[in-house]
């Protein structure tokens, strides 16, 4: 987070991006709170992908990371889908 001028707090930033992968991505695979996990996911790769760029990595550095990224902003236009359970527990779309 320093890259992008945050300088305190280092641990909760980390502790932040480890709950987005693990908790965002078990969410995501369920179909889960999928408009609070996705925009999580998004974050934390942009900022991985930020990180890699600043420090010097090459494409084979960073396309993990900007690839997820593409992903998840794709995911979050599109939607969790009908078979989710949010759909399944929430009704109908949240649009």
């Amino acid at each position: 987070m320093a890259k992008v001028g945050l300088n305190f707090a280092p641990a909760f930033w980390g502790l932040l991006a480890a709950l987005a992968e693990f908790g965002g991505g078990a969410l995501l695979a369920l179909g889960l709170l999928w408009r609070l996990a996705v925009p999580a996911l998004l974050f934390t790769m942009l900022m991985a992908t930020v990180m890699h760029l600043s420090g010097g990595d090459g494409f084979d550095g960073y396309a993990h990371a900007l690839e997820s990224a593409l992903l998840f902003a794709g995911l979050l236009l599109v939607g969790p889908g009908r078979y989710s359970l949010d759909e399944k527990l929430f009704g109908g779309r949240v649009r």
